[in-house]
């Protein structure tokens, strides 16, 4: 929405890679940023981040990453 100036919805995922499971009570952080944009379309890559509750501070491990557009 911020880089639109509109409302913004996903209408497709190109990818989704899934590298190592998630558990439950896992801390999840996604990071998105815009690879591509044209007049009314844009191309977000996504990474996902996972984090075991009881050891929140250490070394996040790379969970999953998508394509959305």
């Amino acid at each position: 929405q911020r880089h639109s100036g509109g409302m913004a919805v996903t209408a497709a995922m190109d990818e989704m890679a899934f590298l190592h499971p998630v558990h439950v009570g896992d801390i999840l952080r996604t990071q998105g940023q815009v690879n591509w944009a044209g007049r009314t379309s844009m191309e977000i890559g996504v990474r996902v981040e996972s984090e075991r509750w009881n050891e929140a501070g250490g070394t996040p491990r790379h969970v999953a990453s998508a394509y959305l557009v």
